[in-house]
């Protein structure tokens, strides 16, 4: 699995003008939002040892992955045969390469249920090409499938993004359909939003995500809390 990812809390903002300019995604943290940005493709803040001890070279396990929003949101695997593998494709870029099983990486608790913003933003480029059967991209949580925060998982045929408030039965599911190969994925959780229909919104490779499936609960009843991010695998699942 090749994945970049990012999150912050709040909801993706922008500036009007004639002339653009190109994104640092470091701005998206300039008033001290909670969340993460991991940079692959910055080999200095990639290393082999949970540690930051040794810097990871292509084809050598990864342990650490450090946090450059300056939230210092690391993210970390101590157990050796648990860690992704760092590539290079044949155009020069960095990915990190998740066996779809036990590779995972873990950040530390992070406080989402500050009352500064009703919105979370994830977005993640990832290739799932090989992956059999369902694929997890995140879990904010320590429970599994069956009561976390929310979670982003996919198939061959659709990506589906859960809000479950720590109660399976009391959730927001949206999926959308796939594409094949390299895709971004932005994910946009709302506890503003009027409707449950707008409780979770996507973007797929810069286009509105086709929704197909969505659970009947009502969105100002999710919340945002206290845990830990799970890239790569449920937490607990071996």
């Amino acid at each position: 699995m090749y994945l970049g990812i990012g999150l912050r809390l709040g909801g993706l903002g922008g500036e009007s003008g004639s002339a653009p300019t190109p994104f640092d995604p470091a701005t998206l943290f300039a008033s001290s939002e909670r969340g993460f940005w991991y940079d692959i493709s910055d080999l200095d803040t990639l290393f082999t040892t949970h540690d930051g001890a040794v810097n990871a070279v292509v084809g050598n396990a990864v342990g650490r992955v450090e946090d450059k929003s300056g939230n210092d949101y690391h993210a970390i695997m101590s157990s050796a045969p648990n860690r992704p593998i760092l590539r290079q494709d044949v155009g020069g870029a960095y990915y990190l390469d998740f066996d779809g099983s036990n590779d995972f990486l873990v950040t530390p608790t992070i406080d989402f249920s500050t009352s500064l913003s009703q919105k979370i933003t994830v977005s993640v480029a990832m290739d799932m090409s090989g992956q059999a059967g369902t694929g997890v991209i995140y879990e904010c949580g320590r429970a599994g499938t069956q009561a976390n925060m929310s979670s982003l998982v996919k198939t061959s045929t659709y990506s589906e993004a859960r809000w479950t408030n720590n109660n399976p039965a009391q959730g927001v599911r949206r999926r959308n359909t796939t594409a094949a190969g390299l895709e971004t994925l932005t994910v946009l959780m709302d506890r503003d939003a009027a409707g449950i229909a707008d409780a979770i919104t996507m973007t797929l490779n810069g286009s509105e995500a086709t929704l197909t499936t969505q659970e009947s609960v009502i969105a100002t009843t999710q919340s945002f809390v206290s845990y830990p991010m799970n890239i790569g695998r449920y937490y607990n699942l071996n």
